[in-house]
């Protein structure tokens, strides 16, 4: 069991998930239409390109504005762990912390994309800090980690440890419903 590995191709040493850039593009409900269904596909479902429309939508200024403000709503909330009901100040000074504000973000966005699959791990000096994988490097409904964004098989996430998936299996989030109003 190791933690999961992203980077391009020219890392020191190969990662589990080799990332490449979002390909960017105008397209049309033709091009949605086409990518919903290869997302949905019962045997062998394929997100890429659904997921490089999200990216692509996520440059619309309405949208990336809608979506900051709401960040910035649930980043602000109040979080506090009570035990026996009293503050336990240990808890508390982790969810004060900058790394779970960042996992409040990515935890909202999990709505959006459909899921989320995090991987916590202990940094050098003893804080907790996570990886968010890249969401087009994780088939959910076969639980496996993708090397290639491409690739059908990949290696099951139980040889992961500490990994937190959320969303749906099969969900491809509000994004699926909002990028046609983008479109339009």
């Amino acid at each position: 069991k190791k933690q999961i590995t992203q980077g391009g191709t020219t890392m020191r040493h190969e990662p589990d998930v080799v990332l490449q850039m979002p390909e960017l593009f105008l397209f049309d409900l033709n091009a949605y239409m086409s990518a919903i269904k290869a997302a949905t596909s019962i045997d062998y479902s394929h997100r890429v390109k659904l997921y490089d429309m999200y990216e692509s939508a996520l440059l619309d200024l309405h949208l990336a504005g809608v979506l900051a403000k709401r960040v910035r709503a649930v980043k602000k909330i109040p979080i506090e762990f009570q035990r026996d009901g009293e503050p336990d100040e240990r808890i508390n000074e982790l969810l004060a912390s900058p790394w779970f504000k960042r996992f409040r973000e990515d935890l909202l966005m999990s709505y959006f994309w459909g899921f989320s699959l995090f991987q916590f791990y202990t940094t050098p000096d003893g804080f907790i800090d996570y990886t968010l994988v890249n969401r087009k490097h994780y088939d959910p409904v076969r639980r496996e980690v993708l090397k290639f964004q491409g690739d059908q098989t990949g290696v099951p996430v139980d040889e992961f440890p500490n990994t937190l998936f959320v969303g749906g299996d099969r969900s491809l989030g509000a994004f699926a419903e909002i990028l046609p109003a983008v479109l339009y």
